[in-house]
């Protein structure tokens, strides 16, 4: 019974560790021997609860901020903006930063007012809407989407060529949003073969040339390619080469904004903060990765270093446009909301069930706040850091 009760707290600690719709369980399984109790003692006895890896504050405020997920490097900014001292520097009492357990959960608890403030990926928030959920955006710090097509070259000739192709569709929000990607290439969804597959087998699948091609989170790439071997090249398309859907903004509980004037200073605060933390984390990848092991989360000592900093160039690729470049980080417009609710009624039943982007946003935030900005030698070391994974994005 020990044995048993030894792996299934390992399984519990997964949960927090590994990447949103990874099976825990197989992952365990798949893994050699002796590898539970090796990673029992990586893991030790601290991570549980709401608090940090080592027991530590995650902030002060009665506020709670939700992450989308556990305390990994995709979402190290809100832990930089406290242990770093960004949202003291904009003069506010620190949010209670807490991980997540999935953005469907963390879109919920913000959109009912449970929580006050988050960040999730966009298509759960769109389906909260429809269900008149009371949530605001107020910045998008991650303008671009990490749902892309990885295809195999001697298979497929390009992102055009889907038809009679065998797709897997590995996760739920690529299974729900698949044929805006073949409509948006100009192919009837009709004439591919596209069907889920758990996202942990999808990496064999694709090996094995049971799949032509996987639609779903492009910071996998680098797990594909390892199952793939070097005789196949992969081909990469980021869904936002053809269209418009951001990737996980920021948004507030509106009942919560409005029932204290000061709550939107609060609110243009945390933005300052967040912006500053966000440029600090651009500029130091490597470092926040040693932060995040050494004193958010020592789970992440059990994680390969390439696969930690594959993680984080894939999170800068998706936070550094152009368009924040210029506007500062965290900026968003109407515009943007507009066209990824447009583009992505698909995952609702009666698309007139959605409000206007002009219902949904709070832009005082980004008109108040302070946003950091990066110059062009910031720019150029950012870009250097991830220069294959920009590269994919038009």
């Amino acid at each position: 019974m020990a044995r048993q009760d030894d792996t299934e707290e390992i399984v519990t600690k997964l949960d927090r560790l590994l990447p949103e719709g990874i099976n825990r369980r197989r992952f365990l399984q798949a893994s050699a021997g002796g590898f539970t109790a090796a990673v029992a003692g990586c893991l030790g006895a601290n991570g549980n609860g709401g608090g940090n890896g080592n027991g530590k504050s995650n902030g002060d405020a009665d506020v709670v901020w939700r992450q989308p997920w556990a305390q990994e490097p995709t979402w190290s900014i809100a832990y930089i903006a406290n242990l770093e001292g960004h949202w003291e520097d904009a003069g506010i009492d620190t949010p209670n930063v807490q991980p997540g357990e999935g953005s469907p959960d963390t879109a919920r608890r913000i959109g009912t007012g449970e929580e006050e403030i988050g960040q999730a990926e966009f298509g759960s928030c769109v389906t909260g809407l429809a269900e008149g959920q009371d949530m605001r955006f107020f910045s998008v710090p991650k303008p671009r989407a990490l749902l892309g097509f990885i295809y195999r070259t001697d298979r497929i000739k390009s992102e055009e060529d889907l038809e009679g192709k065998n797709i897997g569709l590995a996760s739920p929000f690529a299974e729900e949003t698949w044929p805006i990607f073949p409509e948006a290439v100009g192919v009837n969804p009709d004439n591919v073969n596209a069907d889920y597959v758990e996202e942990d087998a999808a990496p064999g699948q694709l090996a094995k040339g049971n799949l032509d091609a996987i639609y779903g989170a492009l910071d996998l790439l680098g797990t594909y390619r390892d199952q793939v071997g070097d005789n196949v090249e992969l081909g990469v398309t980021p869904i936002n080469n053809y269209l418009t859907v951001i990737g996980y903004p920021l948004m507030v509980n509106g009942k919560w904004l409005d029932e204290d004037d000061g709550n939107m200073d609060y609110l243009t605060g945390v933005l300052e903060g967040y912006s500053a933390a966000m440029k600090w984390c651009l500029l130091n990848p490597e470092k926040t990765i040693d932060i995040m092991i050494d004193e958010v989360n020592e789970e992440l000592q059990i994680q390969d270093r390439e696969t930690l900093s594959s993680q984080m160039r894939w999170n800068v690729a998706i936070s550094a446009t152009e368009e924040t470049r210029k506007e500062g980080l965290g900026w968003f417009s109407e515009d943007q909301i507009q066209s990824s609710l447009d583009n992505l009624t698909i995952m609702v039943d009666n698309p007139n069930d959605l409000p206007n982007a002009s219902d949904i946003i709070e832009m005082g935030p980004i008109e108040n706040a302070e946003l950091s900005t990066l110059n062009d030698d910031e720019w150029k070391q950012v870009v250097d850091y991830t220069k294959e994974e920009s590269s994919f994005f038009e």
